[in-house]
């Protein structure tokens, strides 16, 4: 059953299950959110690489292809597909061709990237005179587009989480600091002996 999804699809390329959820989310891409722009986009995908569930390289190879898109791909009723070839992905990661394809699989197995395939999997495109896309061979970012409200919402919890991490550390430093001044006093005034050396009331601050 899955074979015969995949030939639905595609051609030769191998298929997985990765690849079908992939290209299943794609088709739910009908444009980015108002006010979301592909170099906001980017943004995004840096500071929430993790939540992707990608590495740096995978990060990399994303905003790379983000940025062979043109802004008109992202809106709706259009797919943001870039040409690129593996050549190039290869020379901006400064890896060999073989590392680039891994690279580019494992933005596939993470669901952000599929592949529409020429019968010889060449990658290229032909826009009209606006820059729409008539017809366009490569790989397609609509998965990720089918996520941009959920990587919204994801980088909201982050910025939250750090603004309460930040804040609970400055609440601790301040307590080191006020612990570190009474012991302070209290040695000046004899109640003990020497100051309590334990590493979380020195700490930095």
């Amino acid at each position: 059953m899955l074979h015969a999804q995949c030939a639905a699809f595609r051609g030769s390329r191998a298929c997985t299950d990765a690849d079908i959820k992939a290209r299943e989310a794609g088709q739910t891409f009908d444009g980015l959110p108002d006010g979301l722009t592909r170099f906001r986009l980017i943004e995004l995908v840096r500071d929430n690489r993790d939540w992707l569930g990608l590495n740096r390289a995978q990060a990399d190879l994303l905003v790379f292809l983000i940025l062979h898109t043109w802004d008109q791909d992202w809106e709706p009723d259009q797919k943001p597909i870039t040409w690129v070839s593996v050549k190039a992905v290869a020379k901006e990661l400064g890896v060999c061709r073989r590392q680039a394809r891994n690279v580019e699989n494992g933005l596939n197995e993470a669901g952000v990237l599929t592949w529409i395939d020429s019968a010889n999997h060449g990658r290229r495109d032909w826009r009209d005179e606006d820059g729409y896309i008539i017809e366009a061979y490569g790989a397609d970012l609509s998965p990720l587009g089918s996520m941009a409200t959920e990587l919204i919402e994801a980088d909201r919890r982050r910025k939250a989480e750090e603004l309460e991490q930040e804040r609970t550390w400055r609440i601790a430093s301040a307590l080191r600091r006020t612990i570190r001044a009474m012991l302070a006093r209290a040695v000046k005034e004899g109640l003990i002996d020497t100051l309590v050396s334990v590493d979380w009331i020195r700490g930095d601050n």
